[in-house]
């Protein structure tokens, strides 16, 4: 699924950059349910944290619908990176909610 870009949903994926917490550990980082929504970055977003120092021009949130969502970013090679954030609330996410249900995936509001 793609997203709509607008200027707050620019500022929500700069959100969710700056909320990474951690990398995703479990062995298998895409589910096989759920759904996962990409979301470009425009301009690019400039991640420098532990984890990850690079720029980012999109950012795929997955959706489990069994935990909080992760985020799947690139690196300037195309290698995946996948990491656990500061789940927040935001804009984003009130759009997403009907769109998430229809799939399955357990109301994240």
């Amino acid at each position: 699924m793609n997203v709509q870009v607008t200027t707050g949903l620019q500022q929500d994926v700069k959100t969710y950059l700056e909320g990474i917490t951690g990398v995703y550990v479990k062995i298998e980082p895409i589910p096989n349910k759920g759904l996962m929504v990409k979301t470009p970055s425009n301009p690019t977003v400039m991640v420098n944290n532990p984890w990850f120092n690079n720029l980012v021009d999109e950012v795929i949130m997955i959706f489990s619908g069994q935990e909080n969502p992760d985020l799947l970013v690139f690196d300037d090679e195309n290698s995946p990176h996948f990491f656990t954030f500061g789940f927040k609330f935001l804009a984003v996410f009130q759009i997403l909610n009907p769109v998430l249900l229809q799939h399955g995936v357990s109301s994240i509001l």
